[in-house]
């Protein structure tokens, strides 16, 4: 695609593996915004160069968490603003059986900050680590591509 012609923005929805290396590939070809699905990648070490990349070359990075903007969410929202739930909120979620944090959690963070409209004031977390992992941390080679 990048031979051909070199977008103004990219939108990657790929297996998270390919996030890593589809960002720092559209970094280098000149990309301006990239919106990429969550989880932004597999490994901190990954989410630290995709960032690092982006800052240096003036390329807007965005996460995606459309969950924010159901009407469920702005309902809740509403209900928030109007004082119907009143002060002290807390909110509990849970990951169900079959999907991971990685997957399935980085969307309840992401709703407790849509929801409250600010960052969380604290975040208690319990995980069960098993070692296993969806995504297997291999990356794909898209140099290529």
């Amino acid at each position: 695609m990048y031979a051909a012609t070199i977008p103004d923005y990219v939108s990657i929805c790929t297996w998270p593996t390919m996030h890593h290396a589809m960002v720092l590939k559209a970094v280098k070809n000149g990309v301006k915004g990239i919106a990429c699905e969550k989880p932004i990648a597999v490994s901190q070490h990954e989410t630290d160069e995709m960032m690092a990349a982006c800052r240096a070359a003036g390329v807007k990075l965005y996460i995606c968490h459309q969950r924010s903007y159901m009407p469920s969410t702005e309902k809740i929202k509403t209900l928030i603003a109007d004082g119907a739930i009143g002060e002290g909120i807390v909110i509990e979620s849970r990951v169900l059986s079959g999907w991971d944090a990685l997957s399935f959690g980085a969307h309840r963070f992401a709703l407790a900050t849509a929801i409250l409209g600010e960052q969380p004031e604290s975040i208690v977390c319990g995980l069960d680590y098993t070692g296993a992992s969806r995504y297997n941390n291999k990356g794909i080679d898209v140099s290529e591509e």
